[in-house]
């Protein structure tokens, strides 16, 4: 072996070769090599520090940065942690959002650990922190959470139910009264829980919580181990330590599939549709409404400018006068791949424009569904499946893989979840009756937050919106690609912070300057 193959940047580039291929992006600080080829491949980008060195991020130079990278690899370092402090849970309220299936890494998870005693609070990026704390982790109460392949280990239900402190029941109710609302326990499991860990306040809470939301056998089993427990009953009051928790009737009220992760998108939207009325209600009364040839007619003077926008904003690059021209069906000169790619999406769209306009054009209120969605996905992507740039297998139904967001730490459900949220997803958004702004904005964010297809979700989602606005008399919008960064934050800000509002305000806007473009008589220019 020569001496160029035994310097530090030769073994630092074999390394993370070796690791690229075996697919092992994320690494203790145990499995990194020496001082003078870490500092090789972290200078030049191919590994990226998190945590302070808790774990470390295999990247491509260039391509992959923080915080970026971060995200899908989120319980990737998770999963590295919990085996470097071995053994080791997810507990508490993470314990809940790992068992109700929400893998949207969340700012603070907490972590029990019996292999030291130390207590430390890690940043793993800013906004994010993992805080760990010493405590017994018997595997008899331990579960794993299976995450887009992963196995990650956390307190088995009983021991989550348990181990929940008061605070979590009232800084967090909701996402802890939807898990409750489904949870089904064996008696002998929750006994043997208690009996570790004998907490009969917290439980006599969580007791009264699960009678709120419905769950009569959990809150029996309870109060019945509690009597048990005490020699007489607690009855059924507040325990009179703080303040009570009070569910929402959107959460009390909903007939349970017994699927946490189905309630919740169920939950969310009643709470959604809520807040955008009362948001932007005033401004939907106040809307005048149009007849569907001057709809139309507008939709269609807006066409290429539409085109453009929509396609920009996810990234394609291509001109106005490109796009006019694929849009007349003009023929355009150049091979360049990624310019045939803008070109291909761009005429992908203009088909798709079409097809909605035809729907909207129908008598009636519009109806959203399963069979009119696939149509709009096949005629998004048919030309570039002519073209050789995607696989038609592409267009035969949902997806069948995990899904993340570029520079985005919403997580999209699992593959497997699509068809039943694309059902419910159905009835959820055809129930919104006469009111269309309110309609509309549902239909996009919840379509997006599920993401149910590889690639077009965003396209596809605004199409949805404008068929909800141009169907029930209003016009046809374009969100600006110069509005990128606040379109998207505003998702963002309704998919990981919960609040819809800004999302909301953000589409009323666009509807307003388009409602005094027709009433003026003039296309968006």
């Amino acid at each position: 072996m020569g001496d160029h193959a035994r310097t530090p940047k030769s073994r630092a580039l074999a390394w993370w070769k070796a690791r690229a291929e075996a697919h092992d992006y994320v690494v203790g600080r145990e499995d990194v090599p020496g001082s003078a080829e870490t500092a090789v491949l972290k200078d030049e980008g191919y590994l990226l520090e998190v945590g302070g060195g808790v774990a470390w991020i295999v990247a491509r130079p260039g391509i992959d940065t923080l915080p970026a990278a971060f995200y899908p690899n989120y319980w990737r370092i998770v999963r590295r942690m919990l085996r470097s402090y071995a053994p080791a849970v997810v507990e508490r309220i993470s314990a809940v959002r790992l068992h109700s299936q929400l893998f949207t890494p969340p700012a603070l998870l907490t972590i029990r650990q019996d292999a030291n005693a130390s207590r430390r609070r890690v940043t793993l990026v800013p906004g994010y922190d993992v805080q760990m704390h010493a405590g017994a982790v018997d595997p008899s109460h331990a579960a794993t959470v299976e995450v887009d392949g992963l196995e990650i280990a956390v307190d088995a239900p009983a021991a989550t139910l348990l181990g929940l402190p008061v605070p979590s029941l009232r800084e967090d109710p909701d996402t802890v009264a939807i898990w409750l609302k489904s949870l089904v326990l064996a008696r002998p499991e929750l006994e043997a829980a208690y009996e570790a860990f004998p907490r009969p306040v917290v439980l006599k809470r969580i007791g009264l919580l699960a009678r709120q939301v419905g769950n009569e056998r959990l809150a029996d089993q309870i109060e019945s181990l509690l009597r048990g427990a005490y020699g007489h009953s607690l009855g059924r009051g507040h325990t009179n330590r703080g303040p009570a928790v009070v569910v929402p009737t959107f959460i009390s009220g909903l007939r349970t599939t017994r699927l946490p992760w189905l309630d919740r998108h169920a939950v969310t939207f009643a709470r959604f549709r809520d807040e955008v009325e009362r948001e932007v209600g005033t401004v939907e009364a106040a809307l005048p409404r149009f007849a569907s040839a001057d709809l139309l007619k507008h939709a269609h003077a807006a066409k290429v400018y539409d085109a453009y926008h929509s396609t920009s904003i996810e990234g394609y690059r291509i001109g106005p006068d490109e796009v006019s021209a694929i849009v007349r069906g003009e023929p355009v000169g150049g091979h360049d791949p990624e310019q045939v790619r803008s070109r291909m999406a761009v005429a992908g769209y203009s088909r798709t424009f079409e097809t909605v306009l035809r729907a909207a054009a129908g008598a009636g209120p519009t109806r959203i569904d399963e069979p009119f969605i696939q149509e709009l996905y096949v005629e998004l992507f048919g030309p570039s499946v002519d073209a050789g740039l995607a696989s038609p297998e592409t267009l035969r139904g949902w997806r069948n893989r995990p899904a993340y967001l570029r520079d985005h730490s919403h997580v999209p459900p699992s593959a497997d979840k699509v068809p039943r949220l694309m059902r419910q997803f159905e009835d959820l958004v055809n129930s919104v009756e006469e009111r269309p702004l309110v309609r509309a904005v549902m239909a996009h964010y919840e379509f997006v937050t599920i993401h149910p297809f590889p690639d077009g979700n965003g396209r596809i989602s605004r199409f949805l919106m404008n068929l909800c606005l141009v169907g029930e008399g209003l016009p046809w919008v374009t969100i600006r690609v110069e509005d990128r960064a606040r379109y998207f934050a505003s998702l963002q800000r309704a998919q990981v912070d919960g609040d819809p509002a800004p999302f909301a305000r953000l589409v009323a806007g666009y509807v307003e300057a388009a409602v005094e473009d027709l009433a003026a008589r003039r296309p968006p220019t």
